[in-house]
């Protein structure tokens, strides 16, 4: 039985690596762009090499195709996304496309063929730079996307999605034939870098994803009253920045009594007038949540709720704008079972943990069964010029899912 190659994978993810508009700046890979297509021609060739067919879907996936013994199956299909984040790493998306190439590698050593057809995507603008809406391709595989929003996105340049996807050459009023269910796709595996430290400080190579977490975040406008720094008593102040650090100091408290995994970020602040002698008179904010629980998010953003009500008994003003509601996906106990005992063939540690960031499979579990698989960050460095993924630890994965994929070919 074939093994993941580790020198094979090392030198995937530098072949892989080269096609980047930022050379010695990270890895700066957009959708649709040149340096994009040069690595889809990389990855179409490579497929090709491992006897998959290949093909280009309307919105842009790439799409590698080894048939099945009995055609009447759904495929099993293996992927992550090409995209990168500006000034990003080698390996958050391209690990789950590395890893699919390296299955099929596997199995025409090992001149294997499923009963259903296998296939490795390269799933495109996950990530949302392009257009500053994330996960396009997975929405669009999931039926989750029209072709109409595709004409309200535009880039930095003002050019909509719908004509840069034109220009390169793609078909976006055929949306409709990207989608994917499950008489196409029987299930869905997802390898992924942690983006975290957990599996690291535990030392182990390998993690099982059983949820991806919901996220809800809202902005809060909180208006105060602005007056002058040194005449103006404490007790005769509305300070719109110490009720913002009011909510600040109740979301982190709450959310670590819950002690459930939940945890919420206050990342932008914006006071005006800003100066150092004038009480703060107005700040917005955001307020993310992220948990596995939906109880959980309701209860952080319920004692928000009552927070504010209770400022504004004190005399400020708050507006609340509700920017992203996403639920906990909870991913497919028969593909985590499958998982699972690709862990126990390969004597490696059963962990399973949840996700903290957003994937294509948030979406895809919504039409089909869906599996992910965790390899470890160093340090829990992602999105960085930094992050790394040990090859070794990449090749574990590989042989996990290559145990998992002859699992669920036989159902």
């Amino acid at each position: 039985m074939a093994f993941a190659n580790r020198s094979r994978i090392e030198q995937t993810v530098e072949a892989l690596a080269q096609f980047n508009a930022t050379p010695g700046a990270g890895i700066t890979r957009l959708s649709y762009t040149t340096e994009y297509r040069a690595a889809q021609a990389y990855l179409k060739q490579e497929l090709e090499a491992a006897g998959l067919s290949v093909r280009l879907d309307s919105m842009g996936n790439l799409i590698g195709r080894k048939e099945g013994t009995d055609r009447s199956l759904a495929a099993i299909a293996v992927g992550s996304h090409l995209d990168s984040v500006r000034n990003g790493g080698k390996y958050d998306g391209a690990m789950g496309i590395i890893c699919g190439l390296e299955l099929a590698r596997m199995m025409q050593e090992d001149n294997l063929s499923l009963r259903h057809p296998f296939e490795v995507i390269a799933i495109v603008e996950e990530e949302g730079n392009s257009f500053g809406s994330g996960i396009l391709g997975g929405k669009a595989l999931s039926g989750l996307l029209e072709t109409d929003y595709l004409k309200q996105l535009t880039n930095n340049d003002g050019v909509t999605a719908y004509d840069v996807m034109k220009a390169y050459g793609l078909t976006p009023d055929d949306l409709p034939q990207v989608k994917r269910d499950k008489t196409s796709w029987a299930y869905f595996i997802e390898p992924h870098i942690e983006q975290g430290p957990v599996l690291e400080s535990e030392k182990l190579s390998v993690g099982i994803v059983d949820t991806i977490v919901g996220i809800r975040t809202k902005k809060l406008i909180i208006t105060g009253r602005p007056d002058h720094g040194g005449t103006t008593p404490m007790r005769l102040r509305l300070d719109a920045v110490v009720a913002a650090m009011k909510i600040v100091h109740l979301v982190d408290e709450v959310a670590r009594e819950l002690n459930d995994g939940t945890v919420t970020t206050c990342g932008s602040l914006h006071v005006e007038p800003g100066a150092p002698n004038v009480v703060p008179g107005k700040v917005e904010m955001s307020v993310e949540c992220r948990s596995p629980h939906q109880a959980s998010i309701d209860t952080i953003f319920g004692a928000v709720e009552k927070l504010l009500t209770q400022l504004q008994a004190e005399g400020y003003q708050a507006e609340t704008v509700g920017l992203m509601e996403v639920p906990p996906v909870h991913l497919s106990e028969k593909v985590t079972a499958a998982l699972s005992q690709g862990l126990r063939e390969n004597k490696l540690p059963l962990k399973t943990l949840p996700s903290g960031a957003g994937h294509d499979s948030m979406f895809i579990s919504q039409v089909t069964d869906v599996g992910m698989l965790f390899a470890p960050s160093k340090n829990g460095r992602s999105h960085c010029p930094e992050e790394f993924t040990p090859a070794g630890d990449i090749a574990k994965c590989c042989d996990v899912a290559y145990t998992a994929l002859k699992e669920l070919d036989r159902d």
